[in-house]
């Protein structure tokens, strides 16, 4: 092979190339920003909509509701037995809402165990309270019979235990989630 052969130039030179156009590598940061700013507007209105409605959705106190759900229970009409798991119920949710207890989905002895360590209830209103929810279960789980006399005294009971429980310091509510 001819060493001259493989080193010679071309016969006609090629023309120098336009300029090349590179893509800008910050192009993207005006629309990441208006992105993040986007989100941060709607995040914010979310917010600002979460509080608006939680807040106004309970103003009416948790023993004003308790009350007037047993004063429609005063009216009778059902069974006494059913009318008594009800007002069980009631002072449940009460407690719930009052004390942070979660009372209507634990046992009695649970929700009087929570009540004597994490409530300002004192020990007699505690055996008030015990009272009043043993023989609501001896009617819903032993089939007790209740006259009207005795379901309006479980009526008079609940509603005396609303009204001691009412003005009681409640328990703080938890700091708000950001």
């Amino acid at each position: 092979m001819n060493a001259t052969a493989t080193n010679s130039a071309p016969a006609k030179l090629l023309d120098i190339k336009p300029p090349m156009d590179l893509p800008d590598p910050w192009a993207w940061v005006p629309w990441g920003v208006a992105l993040a700013v986007g989100l941060a507007l709607v995040t914010g209105v979310l917010v600002w909509v979460y509080r608006r409605t939680e807040s106004h959705a309970q103003t009416e106190p948790a023993h004003v509701r308790a009350t007037r759900k047993l004063a429609e229970v005063r009216q009778p009409t059902g069974a006494p037995e059913s009318l008594c798991v009800l007002i069980a119920d009631i002072l449940r949710v009460f407690l719930e809402e009052k004390f942070d207890l979660h009372a209507p989905g634990r046992t009695t002895d649970e929700v009087l165990t929570e009540l004597r360590n994490d409530s300002p209830l004192s020990a007699d209103e505690c055996a008030m309270m015990e009272d009043f929810l043993r023989q609501c279960d001896g009617v819903k789980f032993a089939k007790q019979q209740l006259a009207d006399a005795d379901l309006e005294s479980l009526i008079d009971t609940a509603d005396k235990l609303i009204g001691i429980a009412a003005f009681k310091p409640a328990v703080p509510p938890p700091p708000p989630v950001l």
